[in-house]
């Protein structure tokens, strides 16, 4: 993490921008979460939501108890929900914080450095860490005590067993540490690329305790936790963005713009917040009506609020109507209550619990597999990754509209890189929303043909779109010492010095080669089969390191450690191999990788799962040489055409006098033989 190691509030001022304004920023910021009128409905209703917690956890104490928690402490449930509830305020803020430090206060483009006043409300970010970290942390046994029934203190004495059997538990401690570190770091950093950093691992850590609880469990919840994720990732967007506009000091920046860029932000985020929890809601009241239950009616009033955030931003859209800082601050206000009904509904059971598993399939899966697969029903659409076929779609509009954007502008795009960019998608796409992915948890050959797709034939292709130069030719520039825009972000974190010793090759290699022996040749596998988390882990993390691999080998665009040509051959090379002994383990071995995982399915069509396994290996072999060869033949282009430029180059230089180095070469060797003569 990139650091200042003075750290006070007495900071050298000569490297630091001053602020739009011309005066100095305020060392001490605690006043802005208490000045401001937007900030008084956001302190109003965040009392309402404690209530509603409060009151969620009394109304399912009133309920007959789940098997297991018959002897439940109201207590221990009461400070459990409240905990809950504190964590999810202090994260968000402190994500807002960390937000309008580098995008709602003036920062120095071209040094990718936060101002004074951004220094200043990371540093206050870091104390709403410490409280995100203490909820988070008490949160441990209050979870193992509540999810098995018994009070704090014994939960506290036993929190060892008690961790270990009771996932929810244990997942909060992801959380914990992750507020750890931005309460360690958010008080010393200095640049774009280090907020950033603290800001995309917080809002993607914060997942773990989401996707252990009632999205977890029962038919369907494969899509009731890519819902799950779709719609906190994206209601974090909202809020943060919220709470970055009305943390942001009025006099520093230009206040119309500052409102324009949290309206962009919503905007973008909105329809997805609203999809994910329409499919979430479908999910846990599986088929009860909606105002039948408590939960129902938390969980539709949560929706409503939502609808109602939206409402409000698109009359303002449509009747062109100037919104203020109150008008945010109300539209927060909503959305934390819509976060009070959300946590009251993690700590009561949702009917879905109620509905008997008929198989061990759904239990692992969310879904059953009776039939063998057949050709047709494995290459034609078959049930979704709902988190990656979003993903895969999103790419390629965002991509055209890039294209598109260019086109009009005059700017000349080379087709060949959209069409390996769609192509790319599109591979993703199939790999991920066909009947292959749908038995890709039931057997390991169509496993490992998914995760050989997403690792390494789909990113070879993906990188020659060339994304990140396309993304900085449409994206405006921002004035120095004004609010860094999507473009500034994007450079800020390129230009972030940390990530170029993470992009070692050597490390690089290792990450994309080592993880297929870590993972399938240890427990490591079995364990993370069982959950749908772990396997879309598994998923997401096979596909970034290819796109990272990749990338630093044949891609279009410029990483922040570039490698001249011979080494990405020899990189490629090195890693081939490995590639292939990989395969050639799986072909051999006579023992079952995960076999306590694939007989507890039980499926009645897989009878012989050595043979199977075998299949997969063969896969692995196949799909690992044709992406080897198309990036062979593109880094060999990609050689030829830097040459011919380069000699272009140096023959206009030479023709326009302004490259005399053929000449003095020339004159250099005519001197050697005089000298030689005499």
């Amino acid at each position: 993490m990139d650091t200042d190691p003075t750290d006070t509030a007495e900071t050298d001022q000569t490297d630091a921008p001053p602020d739009a304004a011309g005066s100095a920023a305020p060392t001490e910021h605690r006043e802005v979460l208490q000045t401001g009128t937007g900030w008084f409905p956001v302190w109003f209703t965040a009392g309402l939501a404690v209530l509603v917690v409060a009151g969620g956890v009394v109304l399912q104490g009133l309920l007959p108890p789940l098997r297991g928690r018959e002897f439940a402490d109201p207590v221990t449930n009461q400070l459990a929900g409240l905990l809950d509830l504190i964590s999810q305020l202090a994260m968000l803020i402190t994500f807002g914080l960390l937000l309008a430090a580098v995008a709602f206060t003036p920062s120095r483009r071209r040094q990718h450095r936060l101002s004074e006043t951004g220094r200043g409300l990371a540093r206050l970010a870091g104390r709403t860490a410490a409280v995100w970290f203490a909820a988070s942390l008490l949160m441990v046994p209050l979870t193992a005590g509540e999810n098995n029934g018994v009070s704090l203190l014994v939960a506290v004495r036993a929190l060892g067993p008690f961790l270990s059997a009771t996932q929810p538990a244990a997942a909060w401690l992801v959380p914990a540490a992750i507020a750890l570190i931005t309460l360690l770091c958010a008080r010393r950093v200095r640049t774009i690329g280090a907020t950033l950093t603290l800001l995309i691992v917080g809002a993607v850590w914060q997942l773990a305790p989401v996707l252990t609880g009632n999205v977890s469990v029962g038919a369907d919840h494969d899509f009731g936790s890519d819902a799950a994720i779709i719609a906190t990732l994206a209601q974090t967007v909202v809020i943060a963005a919220s709470v970055a506009l009305l943390a942001a000091p009025a006099a520093a920046a230009d206040e119309p713009m500052l409102l324009r860029r949290q309206r962009r932000f919503a905007g973008w985020a909105l329809p997805f917040v609203l999809a994910g929890w329409a499919v979430v809601t479908w999910y846990e009241l599986a088929g009860t009506a909606p105002l039948a239950t408590f939960y129902g009616m938390l969980k539709v009033m949560a929706l409503a609020l939502w609808l109602l955030v939206g409402v409000r931003l698109l009359a303002s859209l449509l009747l062109r109507r100037p919104r203020n800082r109150l008008a945010v601050g109300v539209d927060l206000a909503i959305a934390i209550l819509a976060v009070g009904c959300q946590v009251a509904t993690a700590h009561m059971a949702p009917p879905r619990f109620l509905i008997t598993q008929e198989s061990t399939a759904i239990n692992y899966l969310g879904y059953d597999l009776p039939n063998p697969p057949t050709l047709a029903a494995l290459v034609l659409p078959g049930r979704p990754n709902m988190l990656l076929t979003t993903v895969s779609v999103l790419a390629i509009v965002i991509y055209l509209v890039g294209y598109a954007i260019l086109r009009r502008r005059g700017i000349a795009w080379p087709i060949v890189r959209v069409g390996a960019w769609v192509a790319g998608w599109l591979v993703m796409l199939w790999a991920v929303s066909s009947g292959m992915w749908s038995f890709s948890g039931g057997t390991f050959s169509k496993h490992m043909l998914v995760h050989m797709t997403v690792n390494m034939l789909a990113p070879a292709l993906i990188v020659l779109g060339g994304p990140i130069t396309m993304l900085l030719r449409v994206l405006p520039s921002s004035r120095d010492n004004t609010p860094a825009g999507v473009r500034e972000l994007v450079t800020g974190m390129i230009g972030w010095k940390p990530l170029e010793y993470l992009l070692n090759p050597v490390l690089v290699g290792l990450l994309f080669v080592g993880s297929f022996y870590v993972v399938y040749f240890s427990d490591l596998f079995g364990y993370l089969m069982r959950y749908h988390w772990g396997h879309q882990l598994m998923t997401v993390h096979f596909m970034l390191s290819g796109l990272i691999f990749f990338g630093m080998v044949a891609g279009v665009d410029r990483m922040p450690r570039e490698l001249p040509h011979l080494a990405k051959l020899g990189m490629l090379f090195a890693v081939m191999p490995f590639h292939a002994f990989f395969a050639v383990a799986l072909l051999s071995t006579d023992g079952i990788i995960a076999e306590n995982y694939y007989r507890s399915l039980a499926l009645p069509w897989m009878t012989d799962l050595l043979e199977d396994q075998k299949l997969g290996g063969q896969f692995t072999w196949a799909l690992g040489e044709l992406p080897m060869l198309v990036v062979v033949v593109a880094l060999l282009v990609q050689w030829f055409l830097q040459d011919s430029r380069e000699a272009k180059r140096k023959d206009r230089a030479m023709d326009t006098g302004l490259d005399d180095s053929y000449e003095a070469y020339n004159e250099m060797l005519k001197k050697l033989s005089d000298r030689a003569d005499r």
